[in-house]
């Protein structure tokens, strides 16, 4: 391109100026329609291994158990929770297939208001030789919540409490969040889950004594059995503790005692809760700033042209 006199490539990374150019001369892209790249067609719960410390994808061939116990592998496996579509919108955004350590306290406070501080912390700690892949530049609204703590605002591993006109910065050099409440809704919603399921009446103004299901009852999310559910989810309770055939849930090949997982998401009507996803297949809640046997698992977003060939 003849920008402002001088010629300008794009190599898809960068651009470089380069000699000077008249902007009368014949470029013969001027016309050209932008072209359109057509992506990978994801649905949720598939598949992918991906090195979040490299950048690169990897498979099963390289997956090496000991190693990544002793954190000296990243080739890790991943989950799609988000698809994107195939044109317009090429981010997809994965859930690791297990927890990275066992976390009593997702806040420092004795209420919610500094938000998942300790959460983010350990995950700063935790991925400190992971890549920012997705440079981690998001918000999450909490003010639905009766007991909300704001506005969480990350942009490139910064994350921020914003509440009543102040900033509060909670973490550095993340690399990764966590599921939202929300995400869980549109999994279930999209996997069929029932009427008195948490896809139909979950949001975050719910109440925080409320118990969820990922499908009719208790026990049986991913199982196909008649009268047992109606999802397909067990792959969300992969390697939580406490192997149940009802629901889907598997043994924790990683040895770390753990019976679940945090989510970003607060709870109302009570200041010192938020929202957890057990190895039984509910979703409910637990006090921020107590021992509990929960983990924390990385979500990422990243372009699907990551994956392509």
């Amino acid at each position: 391109l003849c920008i402002n006199g001088y010629t300008v490539t794009y190599n898809g990374k960068a651009a470089t100026v380069g000699s000077k150019c008249s902007s009368n001369s014949n470029n013969n892209n001027n016309n050209q329609e932008p072209s359109t790249t057509t992506y990978t067609a994801y649905n949720p719960g598939d598949l992918l291994y991906f090195d979040p410390a490299s950048t690169n994808t990897c498979d099963s061939e390289h997956f090496n158990l000991d190693a990544i116990k002793n954190n000296t592998s990243t080739c890790y496996k991943w989950r799609v929770i988000t698809v994107g579509d195939t044109t317009s919108n090429e981010n997809i955004t994965v859930q690791l297939d297990h927890n990275l350590v066992k976390l009593d306290r997702w806040s420092t406070g004795q209420q919610n208001s500094s938000g998942p501080d300790q959460a983010l912390t350990h995950l700063a700690d935790l991925t400190t030789n992971w890549s920012r892949v997705s440079g981690l530049n998001y918000t999450y609204d909490t003010t639905a919540a009766t007991s909300n703590y704001g506005i969480l605002s990350c942009t490139n591993g910064t994350c921020k409490i914003i509440k009543d006109n102040v900033e509060t910065t909670i973490a550095t050099n993340v690399k990764t969040r966590l599921i939202t409440g929300e995400e869980v809704k549109v999994l279930t919603l999209n996997a069929g889950a029932s009427n008195d399921s948490v896809s139909k009446t979950w949001t975050l103004s719910s109440s925080y004594n409320n118990t969820y299901y990922f499908s009719n009852n208790g026990y049986i999310l991913g199982t196909t059995t008649s009268g047992q559910g109606n999802t397909d989810l067990s792959w969300m309770l992969e390697n939580t503790r406490g192997a149940v055939s009802s629901s889907g849930s598997t043994e924790n090949i990683y040895d770390t005692t753990t019976w679940g997982y945090w989510t970003m998401s607060p709870t109302s009507n009570k200041a010192n809760n938020a929202w957890k996803i057990t190895y039984m297949g509910q979703f409910d809640t637990i006090p921020v700033n107590t021992s509990s046997d929960l983990g924390l698992r990385p979500v990422i977003t990243m372009s699907k042209s990551v994956f392509s060939s």
